[in-house]
């Protein structure tokens, strides 16, 4: 088949590369304007690999015509959301009325981008043809969730309503189950996972603070938590610095915007925001105790730019929050600190005042005073005792306690 894409974002281009791996040809649509360069795409595992060796299979056009050719099309644009989560439609709108004037009405077109409950039915309204896709991909794991879905689910004008033939054949060749639902039903899906999994994440920073205060080892109850069915081996339950990356937060702010203020809905998933902008500021708490056995620390080390292990994607960071509450608060108390950061794969954006990103771990440990860990890569899990004797570093923040050895450093290293 000729499978077209509007939108060559992360989620658009690994559904694209799931699609080439599966012997499809793919065609995704860019605006004029813009211009496509394989290097540069989004941090992905396998991704520019497959992308470079499927290129006969994967194009890329800035005539929307073109997609007149294609079986089906996705669209699986971002939406961007602002500082608070909210959502802003009128781009993809806007997209949609263009596509819906260039491309036969014989060609269906399914909605991949995380939109509102109702959007779909509005947009139906337009003309018939038209699905909602839910998708689960995981940055740093996009390719092979891709892949190997656990299942698909569809939304519907209704669902009892037959598939196109063409689309129905291609999502039956996952070999996984096929959930047909309405399109609110579908749109609705997809924000109750979230929902679900921003309850275990949570759940998991309010229990595990809860056990330091009661001489609880969490590791320990981690292992027998993971042993029941109930919650098991995949549940999120390592503590962490909140929710973050932008999808989950969007999830929240919209389930929130459909509950009426006063109600106990609405002041549950209040709850859950609190919990995260708490757990966030977790490292600026630290820094402010520091200070009192400290105050004259001039260069805090960074590990980890990205929200998590595995992506380059910085939205709502934790180590971006965290720099930002220090320029606030050195600021205001006339203080100079630099930060040294070091992340794998993300880079930081000239718009914060001293930073300096290096490329080596070495030379960032042999200039800091202070060693934060905010995000869990693989390659940060060293030796504390290594770390602390062959350099100057006086404390090391590592929430997620991947440093071994750490417990030689009681008053010096601190983690969640």
């Amino acid at each position: 088949m000729l499978i077209g894409f509007v939108g060559l974002t992360h989620l658009g281009l690994c559904t694209m590369a799931a699609c080439t791996v599966k012997g499809h040809k793919t065609i995704g649509y860019l605006e004029k304007k813009n211009k496509f360069d394989l290097k540069s795409v989004y941090f992905e595992k396998d991704l520019k690999k497959i992308l470079s060796k499927k290129s006969k299979n994967f194009k890329v056009t800035n005539s929307m015509e073109d997609l007149n050719k294609c079986d089906f099309i996705y669209i699986s644009e971002d939406i961007p959301t602002n500082n608070k989560g909210i959502s802003n439609l009128r781009s993809i709108n806007k997209l949609i009325i263009s596509l819906f004037k260039i491309i036969s009405s014989k060609i269906p077109i399914i909605i991949l981008s995380q939109v509102p409950p109702g959007f779909t039915r509005k947009i139906c309204n337009l003309r018939e043809n038209i699905y909602y896709q839910v998708e689960t991909l995981i940055f740093g794991s996009a390719i092979e969730r891709a892949l190997k879905p656990e299942r698909i689910i569809i939304g519907l004008k209704n669902k009892n309503q037959k598939i196109n033939v063409r689309y129905n054949n291609f999502i039956k060749s996952f070999k996984c189950p096929i959930i047909k639902m309405n399109y609110e039903s579908a749109e609705f899906t997809k924000i109750a996972i979230n929902l679900y999994l921003i309850s275990s994440v949570s759940m998991t920073n309010i229990a595990s603070g809860i056990s330091r205060s009661i001489n609880v080892e969490w590791p320990d109850v981690k292992k027998a938590l993971i042993l029941d069915k109930r919650i098991g081996k995949h549940a999120y339950l390592d503590p962490g610095l909140g929710i973050s990356g932008g999808n989950l937060e969007r999830d929240l702010e919209t389930v929130k915007s459909f509950t009426s203020n006063q109600s106990i809905e609405k002041i549950y998933f209040q709850l859950f925001s609190k919990i995260s902008k708490k757990m966030k500021k977790w490292p600026f708490r630290v820094f402010i105790n520091l200070l009192k056995d400290f105050p004259k620390i001039k260069k805090i080390g960074i590990l980890g730019l990205s929200y998590k292990k595995n992506t380059n994607s910085i939205k709502n960071s934790p180590s971006i929050s965290f720099m930002n509450d220090i320029n606030i608060y050195t600021k205001n108390n006339k203080m100079n600190i630099q930060f040294i950061v070091y992340d794998p794969v993300a880079k930081i954006d000239n718009k914060f005042l001293k930073v300096n990103q290096t490329k080596s771990l070495k030379s960032l440990f042999k200039k800091v005073d202070v060693l934060y860990i905010l995000s869990p890569w693989d390659e940060f899990k060293l030796d504390a005792k290594k770390i602390f004797n062959n350099n100057n570093i006086q404390y090391i923040v590592d929430p997620f306690k991947l440093l071994k050895n750490s417990n030689n450093f009681k008053n010096r290293y601190f983690s969640l």
